[in-house]
């Protein structure tokens, strides 16, 4: 094979894998965008969760405190 068409085709390669490990490092960038905004949102919810069971909580001993007969 001829030097010169041997290199030629090793750029090419070489190009094209550069596009690849580019594409690929993005989608990666991307999923762990994703993930980190999921987690985001999960202990937010999660937050959200126990302040409304911790005010219901509250409710509830407020209720029984003000029927309880003192």
């Amino acid at each position: 094979m001829d030097l010169k068409l041997y290199l030629s085709i090793l750029r090419i390669h070489s190009e094209q894998l550069s596009k690849m490990a580019t594409e690929l490092s993005r989608q990666l960038d991307n999923l762990e965008q994703q993930f980190a905004e999921e987690e985001q949102l999960g202990m937010a919810e999660l937050n959200g969760n126990f302040l409304a069971s911790t005010d219901l909580c509250y409710r509830r001993l407020h209720e029984f405190l003000s029927t309880t007969p003192r």
